[in-house]
Protein backbone atom coordinates (compact mmCIF):
# COMPACT_ATOMS: atom_id res chain seq x y z
CA UNK A 1 0.00 0.00 0.00
CA UNK A 2 2.66 2.49 0.54
CA UNK A 3 3.57 2.54 -3.16
CA UNK A 4 0.03 3.20 -4.22
CA UNK A 5 0.20 5.93 -1.44
CA UNK A 6 3.32 7.21 -2.66
CA UNK A 7 1.78 7.52 -6.27
CA UNK A 8 -1.36 9.30 -5.10
CA UNK A 9 0.37 11.94 -3.21
CA UNK A 10 3.03 12.58 -6.40
CA UNK A 11 0.41 12.72 -8.57
CA UNK A 12 -1.83 14.58 -6.72
CA UNK A 13 1.04 17.05 -6.73
CA UNK A 14 1.67 16.84 -10.29
CA UNK A 15 -1.76 17.03 -11.82
CA UNK A 16 -2.20 21.11 -10.59
CA UNK A 17 0.93 21.84 -11.91
CA UNK A 18 0.37 20.43 -15.62
CA UNK A 19 -2.40 22.84 -15.64
CA UNK A 20 -0.40 25.53 -14.22
CA UNK A 21 1.95 25.18 -17.23
CA UNK A 22 -0.53 24.68 -20.02
CA UNK A 23 -2.35 27.65 -18.45
CA UNK A 24 0.59 30.53 -18.27
CA UNK A 25 2.56 29.25 -21.61
CA UNK A 26 0.98 31.36 -24.31
CA UNK A 27 1.63 29.28 -27.37
CA UNK A 28 0.57 26.24 -26.28
CA UNK A 29 -3.12 27.46 -24.75
CA UNK A 30 -3.90 28.86 -28.10
CA UNK A 31 -2.93 25.33 -29.89
CA UNK A 32 -4.09 22.81 -27.30
CA UNK A 33 -7.09 23.63 -25.77
CA UNK A 34 -8.71 26.75 -28.20
CA UNK A 35 -11.70 24.82 -28.58
CA UNK A 36 -12.88 24.90 -24.98
CA UNK A 37 -15.45 27.15 -23.84
CA UNK A 38 -14.45 29.07 -20.85
CA UNK A 39 -17.29 27.52 -18.56
CA UNK A 40 -16.00 24.13 -20.06
CA UNK A 41 -12.37 25.39 -18.90
CA UNK A 42 -13.31 26.11 -15.69
CA UNK A 43 -15.65 23.33 -15.06
CA UNK A 44 -12.27 21.11 -16.20
CA UNK A 45 -9.82 22.50 -14.09
CA UNK A 46 -12.00 22.81 -10.91
CA UNK A 47 -12.85 18.46 -11.53
CA UNK A 48 -8.60 18.39 -11.88
CA UNK A 49 -7.97 20.00 -8.87
CA UNK A 50 -10.35 18.15 -6.95
CA UNK A 51 -9.20 15.22 -8.37
CA UNK A 52 -6.05 16.51 -7.25
CA UNK A 53 -7.52 16.90 -3.95
CA UNK A 54 -8.54 13.78 -3.14
CA UNK A 55 -5.11 11.79 -4.72
CA UNK A 56 -3.47 14.05 -2.02
CA UNK A 57 -5.72 13.19 0.81
CA UNK A 58 -6.26 9.29 0.26
CA UNK A 59 -2.02 9.03 -0.08
CA UNK A 60 -1.72 10.51 3.38
CA UNK A 61 -4.18 8.40 4.41
CA UNK A 62 -2.86 5.33 3.17
CA UNK A 63 0.36 6.49 4.19
CA UNK A 64 -0.73 6.34 8.00
CA UNK A 65 -2.96 3.23 7.48
CA UNK A 66 -6.74 5.14 8.12
CA UNK A 67 -9.36 2.65 7.19
CA UNK A 68 -11.14 5.55 5.27
CA UNK A 69 -8.23 5.78 2.89
CA UNK A 70 -8.91 2.81 1.05
CA UNK A 71 -11.86 3.48 -0.70
CA UNK A 72 -11.46 7.11 -1.17
CA UNK A 73 -7.90 6.11 -3.07
CA UNK A 74 -10.03 3.71 -5.23
CA UNK A 75 -12.20 6.45 -6.28
CA UNK A 76 -9.31 8.95 -6.68
CA UNK A 77 -7.50 6.64 -8.83
CA UNK A 78 -10.58 6.12 -11.04
CA UNK A 79 -10.79 9.78 -11.16
CA UNK A 80 -7.55 9.78 -12.41
CA UNK A 81 -7.62 7.25 -14.77
CA UNK A 82 -10.56 8.87 -16.39
CA UNK A 83 -9.01 12.27 -16.80
CA UNK A 84 -6.17 10.12 -18.16
CA UNK A 85 -7.97 8.55 -20.83
CA UNK A 86 -10.14 11.60 -21.32
CA UNK A 87 -7.27 13.92 -22.01
CA UNK A 88 -6.03 11.10 -24.51
CA UNK A 89 -8.47 10.85 -26.70
CA UNK A 90 -8.65 15.04 -26.57
CA UNK A 91 -5.49 15.12 -27.91
CA UNK A 92 -5.93 13.19 -30.69
CA UNK A 93 -9.38 14.06 -31.70
CA UNK A 94 -10.44 17.21 -30.48
CA UNK A 95 -13.93 17.84 -30.32
CA UNK A 96 -15.46 19.70 -33.11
Amino acid sequence: MLFVAAYAVVAGCVLPLVWVVRLTRRRTRIAEIRWLTRRNLRSRIAAEWMTSAALLVSGLGLARHLIWARPLAFFALGMLSHFLIHSLGETFHPPL
